[in-house]
């Protein structure tokens, strides 16, 4: 097995990592959104409470569908909030009907999508 610093591995038969994207709220404050064989079929995100060194707090996401293929977040300045937006597919079994969720909605209360 690889030396592996500053983090952990994860050894679950949930967590099958296919991809992950990273996205930059504020200064020191980042959401991982991954692209997963989870059976539920749904966008899992993390989120690190030390810059990033590890992460915590797997959510599944009802709203956004996963079929198994590419996920994109993408972090923008809208309106002088911070917002994070999820484009993915809108169908847990086929890669059709393209969607687009502000993290906002998804996310209300989270300490971590408050507005800068």
């Amino acid at each position: 097995m690889p030396k592996l610093l500053n983090g952990l591995y994860l050894f679950s038969q949930d967590d099958y990592l296919t991809e992950s994207q990273v996205v930059k709220i504020k200064k020191n404050h980042l959401i991982l959104f991954q692209s997963n064989h989870h059976y539920a079929k749904e966008v899992n995100s993390y989120y690190p409470f030390d810059g990033g060194l590890s992460w915590v707090n797997g959510t599944l996401h009802k709203d956004l569908p996963q079929p198994i293929c590419q996920v994109a977040a993408i972090s923008f300045t809208r309106y002088e909030k911070k917002v994070v937006a999820v484009l993915n597919p809108a169908d847990k079994r086929k890669r059709r009907n393209t969607m687009l969720y502000s993290v906002f909605r998804l996310m209300k209360g989270k300490h971590l999508v408050k507005s800068s």
